[in-house]
């Protein structure tokens, strides 16, 4: 599942970017010239397209220890630390 939000993150992460540049024609400057093509760039898009890729570079990660941990690791509980209920009120433990 991990795997699968990266991927959507990286595949928005390219829509956003390619929102966030416009290519503009103007006509040419001089007489018989060809059109000149101005780029503008929106920088909340831009700066979007960055932030969904830190998160899709997060869950990627997340994914890749995921994936690394050997099996019997991936589904076991932490049992090193008592739990709250598992301390009896009022009893000395020592």
């Amino acid at each position: 599942m991990l795997l699968v939000g990266s991927v959507a993150c990286f595949v928005t992460m390219v829509f956003l970017f390619r929102h966030g540049i416009q290519t503009n024609l103007f006509p040419s400057y001089i007489a018989g010239g060809p059109p000149v093509e101005v780029r503008r760039y929106s920088a909340p898009w831009i700066a979007g397209s960055i932030g969904v890729f830190g998160l899709g570079g997060l869950l990627l990660i997340a994914a890749l220890g995921t994936i690394s941990r050997p099996p019997d690791l991936r589904t076991q509980a932490d049992t090193s630390a008592p739990s709250a209920t598992s301390w009896s009120a009022g009893a000395v433990h020592g």
